[in-house]
């Protein structure tokens, strides 16, 4: 859905940063960084230093998957993983995020974000809105095509579910700041949210 504006913004950057990329390099650049910007203009950065020391040969998708970090779309995909419930896949993308040096607290922000915005479309689906535009003014999701695949997402799950995921979410991030080893609370607290999905719990009682 977000492709081609994410593609664009990649786009922009180069011209910003003063590099040509192809086409390919481009949608893989979107792929990997998302709508970080600040991310974007680092990678930027690090793309045109490369280029600079080796007399311009020109960006290919094998140079670029080694020097860019796919992290953000990691993290997605770890999110997706959890509203499954499935803890083993969960982990192992964990282990990926944390063998690529992603920060504990940066997966977690990613996380909170993510299911911040699956909470609100599923309230405002839930009273009844049917309005993409107004869904995603009130999700704060850019763009209102995106509402579609974001219903769909959370079509088969309640909102108790989301909402007892966020304080989980919170208390990760307050165990991180205040020192907690990384890794265990970060095992720990992920298992906790795929329990929260795993079955199908009566949350009326």
């Amino acid at each position: 859905w977000e492709t081609e504006l994410l593609v664009q913004a990649v786009n922009q950057a180069a011209q910003d940063i003063g590099i040509k990329l192809t086409s390919q390099v481009a949608e893989t650049l979107a792929e990997s960084i998302g709508n970080d910007s600040r991310l974007l203009y680092t990678e930027m950065e690090k793309l045109r230093l490369y280029l600079a020391s080796s007399s311009n040969i020109p960006l290919n998708i094998t140079i670029v998957n080694q020097l860019v970090r796919n992290t953000n779309h990691n993290t997605l995909q770890l999110a997706a993983a959890i509203k499954t419930g499935d803890s083993a896949k969960a982990l192992g993308i964990l282990a990926d995020l944390i063998g690529a040096g992603e920060p504990g607290l940066r997966i977690v922000a990613t996380l909170t974000g993510q299911f911040r915005t699956w909470l609100w479309v599923k309230m405002m689906m839930e009273s009844g809105e049917r309005n993409p535009q107004a869904i995603a003014q009130g999700a704060e999701v850019n763009n209102p095509k995106r509402i579609h695949f974001l219903q769909q997402e959370v079509k088969s799950l309640s909102i108790e579910q989301f909402v007892f995921s966020l304080p989980l979410l919170l208390e990760l991030e307050v165990s991180l700041k205040q020192g907690a080893s990384e890794i265990l609370t970060l095992q720990t607290k992920i298992i906790e949210l795929c329990q929260i999905y795993h079955k199908i719990r009566n949350f009326s009682t």
